[in-house]
């Protein structure tokens, strides 16, 4: 049982910290991609930028929490 435990701790995490990011980076990616590629007189234009602003505040809570994350870590290691 603590084995099953320990191995869906393990995927949580790299769900966490490595699938979810790369996810919402790519979603931005592609997102920006789409929009700046359409013509401007084109009728799925807003639905791109809804898209785009939608993947950027997304974006940006993942930049700041991985700033928090490196500031508390510089933190931690000053005050050993």
């Amino acid at each position: 049982m603590q084995e099953v435990t320990a191995e869906l701790f393990s995927t949580l995490l790299t769900l966490l910290f490595i699938a979810i990011p790369l996810g919402i980076f790519i979603w931005f990616i592609t997102a920006l991609v789409l929009f700046l590629k359409t013509p401007k007189d084109a009728p799925k234009r807003p639905k791109y930028r809804t898209n785009l602003i939608i993947a950027s505040i997304f974006f940006g809570i993942l930049a700041g929490l991985f700033l928090l994350l490196i500031c508390l870590l510089m933190y931690g290691v000053a005050h050993m």
